[in-house]
């Protein structure tokens, strides 16, 4: 994952289009939680949520 890849789904739920409103409410997670990002190039990453800065 780079500066600048598309984000397409977050846990399998796709957050594009009219779905985009869908992103913050998968992604607003507590401290320590892994969601799987779903990258536009096909590639996923799993990402575990720190402290908020």
């Amino acid at each position: 994952m780079q500066i600048g890849d598309p984000i397409t789904s977050v846990d399998g739920q796709d957050v594009t289009g009219a779905n985009s409103y869908l992103y913050s409410g998968l992604t607003d997670v507590l401290e320590g939680t892994t969601v799987t990002l779903g990258l536009a190039n096909g590639k996923s990453v799993s990402v575990t949520a720190g402290k908020a800065p």
